[in-house]
């Protein structure tokens, strides 16, 4: 019914009825059944309460496997109190061993998986609402474009659990969709980025963190880079090759420094349906240690060099910062060729001619301007001689990103892989073979976005576009005559046959269902470089209309010049995005000479060249001494340093040190000894770690995002903060023993395992002792905390939960009023409370902060001291 009046398009009145009616039946199927409705789903009894017993969770055992059951968990309790007093390892390691010793018994006994008590019953709804929280923050302003009046999955997020009322399976309020981006890149760069890679059609999240779905729109800008670059390789006489993507554990570690900077990424295959493996394997992080086992076999005599391998493939680093789609992932393409050669000086040929190839990639197919450089000593790949790397800059964020990287790995995994061969020079010695590796990944299609995006979506250039031209009918009015309109359509196909006969890539959009309006907007915002508009009008007067995405320039063209003016316009539009990246670049790069002088261009977002002598230790000087002092507020940027690469065409020779000069000097015969990437003319490219603004909003600019909200705001209040936890208990105990706040009411939610928990300010007297008349009063409290508990979690090691005060920072704190701040914090260092800053720590004085059981952030704060603290 309610559906058959949306479609009828029925008074606002009649469909609002019948809404409300329907909400009212569904509530009423819930009541009766325990389930939301489901359309086709059958009708079945309400589920049975859950059972909280040891007895419920061994249902119909034998008395020697409730014993079998009782020693498990006892075990269990064992092995978590040893972990969590830090014992010996041996010791920890002999009650994990007792521990799966026994549940194997149970299991032989039983047939069955022993399952904690907590555990029983358990559908799993618990880890995928973890995963949906997971990458709910991944997705910030996520939400794609999408037809008039029609949701987009993109734009329909799931709330996690907790709410006042909701619970942990609970679906938000479905949002609206918007086509156009809301975000400004200048003002909010992570929105901005987010809505644009979704609303362009780029990705869709997916359930595992870090890992998303390349959708066409992306994928078609790999293959644009994949077609170039592969073509180009084989001119060198690289091949393409596939190799499996396991490792095992003994190939992965025989290189140790290469395996201990990947260590921490690794993904590791542990278990075969049920069954324990007998030794892990790793999925691939890189492929060295997977294909030169096999190049030591091919290799025996100097004939047999050089190989040349390449395999365009996938690999896993399972990044524990947080992702970012294209930027940062835990799954990305990439190509990796591997290469070995009898001599050093062909391999070190090699290692430029690839990084030349990826600077192509970069600025011929991308228009993006990079700067070609050896990689410091500190920040050289793994394992290798050196590393050259292609840099570019996103001026939005003040920041540099690695494009692409082609490392000289010298004769370090020759030798631990035994890739020797006879050379006919030296009969019956064996020498090791040199090697490369160089690698690009789909990072570049993020790095795209970012350079040359603006407020209204992505900005394709044309060698990369899945489209190059899109034609668009306007003036199609209902008065118009079918005939018309049938030439119209007619002479829009004519101009995509002859574009195609052009080697053009070009789309019509006939939907008739779209207004030309929307359509320019979507595909502005996908960033198709040419839009050609064809009206009556233009019919007549022998022409079209043509919009550049790059400037928004409007061009007549006449019928007969079309595919020759388009042709040299894409080619305009390719060279004016490098030429605005270029100069962008050239704007923001500077040479520094003095640490004053250093620190001052960092601060407005440059990449600076400065005076280096190679040393690790002088790197990590130079970050620290470039980091602000954060003091606190708690979780202001760091702000240090960081090396991009020594670059091969530096902005300006050495001086000679003077007065105020770096303390990082033209380096010593002894330095260049121990260092060998320094030379005497080496320059280094620094960037800003977290730079985002010098100044924050001013208080005109403040009160002007301010509005007057609507007349039936005057009765809104801030009721409740919300905050997650793993064990009640010790959060109960926190809140109302250390904090002094009362608790008002416990709801629990049997089927959805989870209890919500409000506690405040308030006089227990006052608390209502009807339950109806309490839930009411509870809910009309001011600045509330509701503790959200789901069941379970207290008994998962596990489980935590984010503070939002490291990265991603998100949620910052809640803050509680005290008389007297030292007072107060007197009798919570005398109740063991953490403190993240003590009242006389840092500029702030007065102000403290502590932490809940869950590491969440309490300001501490006294009313009149604010006054002078903010001021």
């Amino acid at each position: 019914m309610v559906r058959k009046l949306k479609t009828e398009k029925a008074p606002k009145d009649q469909v609002d009825a019948a809404v409300k009616e329907l909400l009212a039946l569904k509530a009423e199927y819930k009541q009766q059944t325990g389930q939301d409705y489901k359309p086709g789903q059958q009708a079945t009894a309400s589920p049975a309460p859950a059972q909280s017993s040891a007895s419920s969770a061994q249902s119909s055992s034998s008395p020697q496997a409730e014993s079998l059951f009782s020693q498990v968990a006892q075990q269990g309790e064992l092995v978590r109190k040893l972990k969590s007093e830090k014992a010996p390892k041996d010791q920890v390691d002999e009650a994990v061993k007792t521990l799966l010793d026994l549940k194997t018994k149970y299991k032989t006994l039983t047939g069955e998986e022993y399952k904690p008590v907590a555990a029983a019953g358990a559908t799993g709804g618990e880890d995928k609402n973890r995963k949906e929280r997971e990458n709910k923050s991944e997705k910030q302003g996520g939400g794609g474009g999408g037809k008039k009046g029609k949701g987009d999955k993109a734009s329909q997020g799931k709330e996690g659990s907790g709410g006042a009322g909701g619970s942990g399976e609970g679906q938000g309020p479905k949002k609206q969709t918007r086509l156009g981006l809301e975000a400004k890149k200048e003002e909010n760069l992570a929105d901005w980025y987010s809505q644009v890679i979704t609303k362009a059609e780029m990705i869709e999240y997916y359930d595992v963190s870090g890992c998303y779905v390349l959708r066409p729109w992306s994928y078609s800008i790999w293959e644009s880079i994949k077609e170039f670059f592969d073509r180009e390789i084989r001119k060198l006489g690289v091949e393409n090759c596939y190799f499996p993507m396991f490792v095992s554990q003994a190939a992965l570690e025989k290189e140790k420094s290469h395996i201990e900077d990947f260590a921490p990424e690794v993904a590791w295959v542990t278990r075969s349906g049920k069954t324990e493996l007998a030794e892990p394997i790793a999925v691939r992080p890189t492929s060295e240690t997977v294909m030169y086992p096999a190049y030591a076999k091919w290799v025996q005599s100097h004939r047999d060099l050089p190989i040349k391998l390449n395999q365009w493939c996938n690999v896993v680093r399972w990044e524990f910062k947080h992702p970012q789609p294209f930027l940062r992932t835990r799954e990305f393409l990439w190509q990796e060729g591997h290469t070995a050669f009898a001599t050093k000086e062909e391999a070190a040929e090699e290692v430029l001619q690839i990084l030349d190839l990826y600077a192509r990639v970069y600025e011929e197919l991308m228009a993006i301007p990079v700067v070609k450089g050896r990689k410091t000593e500190k920040e050289k790949f793994a394992g290798g001689d050196y590393t050259t790397t292609v840099e570019a800059f996103i001026s939005a964020s003040g920041r540099a990103i690695q494009g692409a990287t082609s490392h000289h790995l010298g004769q370090n995994f020759s030798k631990m892989f035994e890739i020797t061969f006879e050379d006919p020079k030296k009969p019956g010695e064996k020498q090791l073979a040199f090697q490369n590796s160089w690698g690009i990944t789909t990072r570049t299609i993020g790095v795209l976005t970012m350079v040359h995006g603006d407020n209204m979506g992505l900005v394709l250039p044309p060698k990369v576009a899945c489209l190059q031209v899109v034609i668009i009918p306007c003036g199609i009015t209902a008065s118009l005559p079918e005939q018309e309109k049938e030439a119209l359509m007619a002479q829009c196909s004519k101009y995509q046959s002859r574009l195609l006969g052009a080697d053009i890539r070009v789309k019509c959009d006939l939907r008739d269902n779209y207004s030309p309006g929307w359509k320019f907007n979507h595909w502005e915002l996908k960033g198709v470089p040419i839009r050609l508009e064809v009206g009556p009008k233009d019919m007549q007067q022998r022409q079209c209309v043509t919009v550049r995405r790059d400037t928004g320039a409007k061009v007549t063209i006449p019928e007969d010049e079309v595919e020759k003016r388009i042709v040299a316009m894409l080619e305009d539009i390719q060279n004016n995005l490098f030429k605005k990246a270029s100069d962008d670049l050239k704007n923001n790069m500077v040479a520094a000479d003095t640490m004053e002088q250093f620190q001052k261009e960092l601060d407005q977002g440059k990449i600076v060249q400065i005076p280096f002598c190679g040393g690790i230790e002088c790197e990590d000087w130079i970050k620290k001494t470039t980091a602000k002092d954060q003091d606190l507020e708690p979780g202001a940027p760091s702000m240090g340093a960081k090396s991009l690469c020594i670059p091969f065409s530096p902005l300006k020779k050495l001086e000679p040190a003077s007065t105020g000069s770096l303390p990082v000097r033209i380096p010593s015969a002894e330095s260049l000894s121990r260092h060998p990437t320094s030379r005497a003319a080496v320059l280094l490219f620094y960037r800003l770690f977290a730079k985002m603004s010098d100044k924050g909003l001013s208080d005109e600019a403040a009160a002007a995002a301010c509005k007057d909200g609507d007349a039936i705001t005057k009765d809104f209040m801030m009721q409740q903060t919300m905050l997650r936890v793993k064990d009640p208990v010790k959060s109960l105990d926190f809140y109302t023993r250390i904090l002094g706040m009362t608790l008002l009411q416990k709801f629990d939610f049997p089927s959805m395992r989870f209890s919500l928990f409000f506690l405040g300010y308030e006089d227990k007297k006052e608390i209502p002792a009807d339950v109806k008349e309490q839930t009411a009063w509870t809910f009309s409290r001011r600045a509330t905390i509701e503790l959200t508990h789901n069941w379970g979690s207290e008994s998962d090691e596990s489980q935590s939960y984010h503070n939002g005060n490291s990265d991603p920072r998100g949620f910052g704190h809640i803050g509680i009023a005290v008389p007297d701040v030292y007072a107060a914090c007197k009798l919570f260092e005398e109740q063991g409370v953490t403190f993240v800053k003590k009242p006389d720590d840092g500029k702030m004085k007065g102000l403290a902060f502590i932490q809940d059981p869950d590491g969440y952030w309490i300001e501490i704060l006294s009313p009149n001291n604010m006054v002078s603290i903010t001021s």
